[in-house]
Order: structure tokens, then C-alpha cells, then sequence
């Protein structure tokens, strides 16, 4: 049985696709209607990509609030701060934040999915297939020996959070924790470089940490613990 605490988007899911005459039942075999999270209010892609029709460096908090509000697959969320809503279930919660730069524009926005459980693969809304069928392969990996991998695109604004199982393998069934979209181009004169790794495929993460370094400079932002992102 798939977790109850993702019901709020399977069911807002099939909801959607009702409205386009595509509804299909739940439960039965999974296909793209999750590529909504992409989408603005009214069905249609983002460019740049956003999430909920919410891009960062473009709206405000009151700005997407507004837009949450008008999803069809968040307007019933609730806020709990001034910039965060949440979607609570007995066994988790998923949430959309954001953070803040000086101007009061969003730095980030950040869709994540809190488990109050460990969580089986087969309960995510979102896996890491999912993504790379979407996106293609990252440019590059943020991961340790002690962290579960980020997947970061440059080009899409996007990094990915990957939660791996006990083997540490990355495989496409693999749920995701966090999408996060940031803004791209502040990067501060005492910027640090970091090295992140190259993409070397579905492997296990030890194979992974053994790739070529990419050096680049990063900043560091504090949102839905991402803490760094290119510059």
C-alpha cells in the first residue's frame, strides 16, 4: 500500500488531469501528470522553469502566495509562516518554502516531501527516473560520504535532492526529498570554489564521489537545508 502521506498529490494529480480530460484512475501505472508541479495555475509550462507557477528572482512572497493559492495542486495548503505552506498527513508533511535576498524578491523556492516514517521507494510522488527522463543528466553532483546526493542544472535553475536507500545506490526508483529552484547569477566577490562532481550514471555513490572534480564558484543560502548553489 502506497504511504497516505502522498495521497494530497496523487489525488490532486488525477484531480488535474480530470480538468484536461486525461483523468485516470489512481492506482494504476504512473505516467508524466506529476510534471504539473511545473506548471502555473492555469496548466501551461514554465519558462524559466518555476514550480506552482512561483519563479525565483521574479515574485515576491505575496506574489506566490497568491499564485499557491490559485494551484489546483496547493490551493487548500496551509501557511504556517510568511514563507512557508504545508500539506500535513499522518505519516508526513510536504511543504513549499522560500527564502529571501535583501530586495525582498525569492532567492528560492523549495517543494519537500517530510517524512514522519522511513519512507519506501514505491510511496514517492516524485523519483529520481521522473527527473532524469524530464531533465536528462545533471551537471553535476553535490554528495558525501555522509549526505544523500543533489543533482544540480545549471541551465533549469534546479537542484534536486535524492534520498538514498541502505545499499546507497543511485537507481530510478529512488524517492526525491527536495526540489529547489534558485536564483542564478549573484555571486559575491568572497565567493568560495567548490568542487563539485561530474555525473558518472546510475551507480553506487562511492563511484560517484571517485569522479572528475568540476570547480565553481558557489554561494550559500540557507532554504530548505540547500547550502550551496553555482554562481
Amino acid at each position: 500500500m502506497r504511504s497516505k502521506a502522498w495521497a494530497w498529490l496523487l489525488c490532486s494529480i488525477v484531480a488535474l488531469s480530470a480538468l484536461s480530460g486525461t483523468a485516470r484512475a489512481l492506482g494504476r501505472e504512473r505516467h508524466g501528470d506529476w510534471q504539473a508541479v511545473f506548471t502555473t495555475p492555469e496548466g501551461l509550462p514554465c519558462r524559466p522553469l518555476c514550480l506552482f507557477g512561483v519563479i525565483a528572482a521574479k515574485h515576491t512572497p505575496e506574489q506566490a502566495f497568491e499564485l499557491l493559492r490559485r494551484h489546483p495542486l496547493t490551493h487548500n495548503w496551509e501557511p504556517v509562516s510568511a514563507t512557508r505552506l504545508e500539506s500535513r498527513q499522518k505519516a508526513g508533511t510536504a511543504a513549499v518554502s522560500f527564502s529571501l535576498l535583501a530586495d525582498g524578491v525569492l532567492d528560492t523556492i523549495t517543494l519537500a516531501f517530510e517524512h514522519a516514517e522511513p519512507d519506501a521507494p514505491e510511496s514517492a510522488p516524485i523519483r529520481l527516473g521522473d527527473i532524469l527522463s524530464l531533465f536528462g543528466a545533471p551537471d553535476y553532483l553535490h554528495i558525501s560520504a555522509q549526505t544523500d546526493p543533489m543533482l544540480v542544472y545549471v541551465s533549469q535553475r534546479l537542484i534536486v535532492s535524492v534520498k538514498l536507500d541502505r545499499t546507497r545506490r543511485l537507481a530510478p526508483e529512488l524517492p526525491i526529498k527536495r526540489l529547489t529552484l534558485f536564483r542564478f547569477g549573484i555571486c559575491p566577490s568572497s565567493a568560495p570554489l567548490y568542487a563539485f562532481l561530474a555525473w558518472r550514471g546510475l551507480t553506487h555513490d562511492k563511484r560517484q564521489m571517485a569522479g572528475n572534480l568540476i570547480p565553481r564558484y558557489v554561494r550559500r543560502v540557507f532554504a530548505a537545508q540547500v547550502t550551496l548553489v553555482p554562481c
